[in-house]
Formats: C-alpha cells, sequence, structure tokens
C-alpha cells in the first residue's frame, strides 16, 4: 500500500482531523463564529443606490374604509382610571 499525497489526501487528512471530537467542537465554534460575523457584516454594509432610476412610486390611494389599527380607541382601553388596573399595579408591586 502506498502513502497518498497531495492536494487531496492533505484535505482528506484535515477532515479527518477535524471530525475527531476534541477538535470538532473548537471547528464548529470558529465556523459559527465566522458566519456570525460575516452575517454582521454583510448587514451593516450600505446598499449602493441605483443610478437612473426615478422617483419612487406613489403609495396606495387613501379610502374611507376603516382599518382595523388600532387609534385612539386603544389609548381608551388601556387606560389607567381603571380599577383593574390599580388592583393589578397593587399586587404585583
Amino acid at each position: 500500500m502506498e502513502k497518498a499525497t497531495g492536494p487531496a489526501a492533505a484535505i482528506r487528512k484535515f477532515v479527518q482531523w477535524a471530525v475527531t471530537p476534541p477538535q470538532a467542537y473548537v471547528v464548529y465554534l470558529v465556523c459559527l463564529f465566522l458566519v456570525a460575523g460575516s452575517s454582521f457584516y454583510i448587514g451593516t454594509l450600505k446598499p449602493k443606490k441605483a443610478v437612473g432610476l426615478g422617483p419612487p412610486p406613489m403609495s396606495a390611494p387613501r379610502t374611507d374604509i376603516p382599518s382595523s389599527w388600532p387609534g385612539k380607541s386603544a389609548k381608551r382601553v388601556f387606560a389607567l382610571d381603571d380599577p383593574a388596573i390599580h388592583l393589578l399595579r397593587a399586587t404585583v408591586l
């Protein structure tokens, strides 16, 4: 049997070394930090502005249909003069 030398054997030897239990934990952590670091770095990059595009499109036209988004009525529901809220605050604090 001959000993294989060359780039394929070196890669195979490194992979065999990297999957043994003590080194596998370190290899996993290094890969985890590389992925997290590159993800953070890519997230901080500013996108290039497109050249030659017109103004952004207009927003959707407004309608008179009431939306489901809570408006002033939500303030009334969570008002602090509700006795139940004072009771809850007294029992928690």
